[in-house]
């Protein structure tokens, strides 16, 4: 049980950490922010935050193609 609290404490502040900077970059090069810095922000928000937004999609339809095939793929390719 203490290998387990430790291991997710540890990601835990990891992932918070990470999520912190980036958050704090987001919020200052942003227009409105202390260093406006266009292609920065631009870069952050489009590239890093919409692909990470991404992958729990990507995940769900991988794990649901075995399901999909066992429902009837051959059923909905007819339709």
């Amino acid at each position: 049980m203490g290998n387990y609290l430790y291991g997710s404490n540890c990601n835990s502040s990891v992932a918070y950490n990470r999520d912190f900077q980036l958050v704090y970059f987001l919020v200052t090069s942003d227009v409105k922010g202390v260093k406006p810095n266009k292609v920065l922000h631009k870069i952050l928000d489009m590239i890093i935050v919409n692909i990470t937004r991404s992958i729990p999609f990507v995940i769900l339809m991988v794990l649901l193609i075995p399901v999909i095939k066992n429902i009837g793929w051959k059923n909905l390719m007819e339709v």
